[in-house]
């Protein structure tokens, strides 16, 4: 039986955790109408849950459908741990195949430690420090560089004021994210995780000049990050790069919503995480026999196949959903122009999808004219959520030019809670938008 492992990538909040919790529920529950990829291209599909090495930690599924079925039904929390689910599906077109699906599920802060792998504790620090002088960061740098500036004055033992500089760096991390920045490093600082308990993160960047002053407090920050690099990025390197098919997740709204700082941060976030992984062309017929071989044995993974995908469409109306498509092209030229030296172009695709749909589509008119909105549990300030008709905004033809304001109301796209699931029907797929044809040309290779 072959395996096929899917990798989904995509940076905290753009929607890893739902779209496989509505895969697998589709996968398992599914039918010919739920996904009818399948049924218009004469495929039949079937799948059930396959047990995990005991080594792996498992995809909590049952867990956030339970959550679905609360009669206030809520977005599952976010990924802090690497974790799987596996399933045997059959797909059936003139031929039965038979494979060993893996799904790997990882939190999106984890993917920015990757680059990590190929820099010295200097050249991190070099270019942490010069990020910091840019104008969205600098205000939010002020304690951190202040805090290292102590390190440098201070005199004889300089352990204290270097626990203070860590301190400041931490906070310099969560005020960035505050403001939707999200190429963070090291991602344990910003990660409530199991995994790095066993760490030592008392460490930080520190400017060359200070590196120089106080070469023992350099060289223990360079140790410490030397064993966070060894011991929590190059393992979960080594894991995320074992698949052979990757699906990135882009919350293309978000990046609308929070101005063009997020789109060049989640352009450079991309950028950086797309260059750790391996890609190569799918084998040919007669040679697949090698790459089954070479699999087995783990070596040379690479991956063969990647879809960009712009994540919660059903945030938009329906007219603007291509637009979403089209913006993430954009948003991901450089990142996938490199693939191209790889992958052929029908190897790299781009897409927009709902994994769990909360909206439908309605209409109603404004000065005598047709307007498109949408009907759904939208969430208020409060957190509350409240059902009505609301006019979402437009997506943009193009990404707006550098004067652009996100608080203006055609950019204040709403966010919608999940509705709840019936709690009788656990034989029930979940709703959802386009997941069908994403997951069709994951799999396409195999049917036969």
């Amino acid at each position: 039986m072959s395996t096929l492992r899917i990798a989904i990538t995509g940076l905290k909040g753009a929607g890893k955790t739902v779209f496989l919790t509505s895969l697998i529920n589709n996968l398992i529950r599914g039918t010919a109408d739920s996904f009818p990829a399948f049924k218009k291209r004469g495929v039949l599909f079937s799948a059930e849950p396959a047990p995990l090495a005991i080594a792996r930690r498992r995809f909590p599924f049952n867990e956030y459908m339970r959550q679905y079925r609360e009669d206030s039904a809520r977005w599952p929390a976010s990924t802090v741990d690497v974790s799987e689910f596996h399933l045997t599906l059959e797909l059936k077109k003139r031929r039965a195949r038979r494979l060993n699906l893996q799904l790997l599920d990882y939190p999106g802060e984890r993917l920015l430690d990757m680059p990590l792998l190929h820099k010295s504790y200097d050249e991190w620090s070099d270019e942490v420090c010069e990020e910091s002088k840019e104008p969205v960061r600098r205000e939010l740098a002020e304690a951190w560089t202040h805090a290292c500036e102590a390190v440098a004055e201070h005199g004889g033992n300089a352990q204290e004021t270097a626990g203070k500089a860590v301190s400041a760096y931490r906070a310099y991390l969560l005020a960035c994210r505050e403001r939707g920045l999200q190429y963070l490093q090291p991602s344990a600082f910003v990660l409530d995780t199991e995994d790095a308990a066993f760490l030592d993160l008392s460490f930080c960047p520190l400017p060359r000049d200070i590196r120089t002053a106080r070469p023992a407090v350099a060289a223990a920050f360079a140790k410490r990050y030397g064993a966070y690099r060894e011991g929590y990025v190059k393992p979960f390197v080594e894991e995320a790069v074992r698949s052979s098919r990757q699906v990135v997740l882009v919350d293309v709204l978000r990046i609308l919503r929070t101005g063009l700082h997020c789109f060049r941060d989640t352009q450079r976030c991309l950028e950086e995480i797309l260059k750790v992984f391996s890609y190569s062309p799918s084998y040919p017929p007669y040679l697949r026999w090698w790459r089954g071989v070479r699999s087995a044995l783990s070596l040379n993974r690479r991956i063969e196949r990647v879809a960009f995908v712009a994540t919660k469409a059903d945030l938009a109306t329906r007219p603007n959903r291509t637009r979403l498509k089209h913006l993430l092209e954009v948003l991901v030229r450089f990142a996938s122009n490199r693939l191209r030296f790889r992958l052929r172009d029908d190897r790299i695709e781009y897409d927009y999808c709902a994994a769990f749909r909360c909206t439908e589509d309605a209409a109603k008119k404004l000065d005598g004219m047709p307007l498109s909105v949408l009907k759904g549990r939208r969430q208020m300030p409060d957190d509350e959520a409240r059902e009505g008709v609301w006019f979402p905004g437009e997506v943009p033809e193009e990404w707006p030019e550098e004067a652009y304001d996100p608080m203006e109301a055609g950019f204040m796209f709403p966010v919608f809670m999940p509705r709840s699931l019936p709690r009788d029907r656990d034989d029930l797929p979940i709703e959802h938008l386009n997941l069908d044809e994403l997951f069709y040309s994951m799999v396409e290779g195999y049917i036969r």
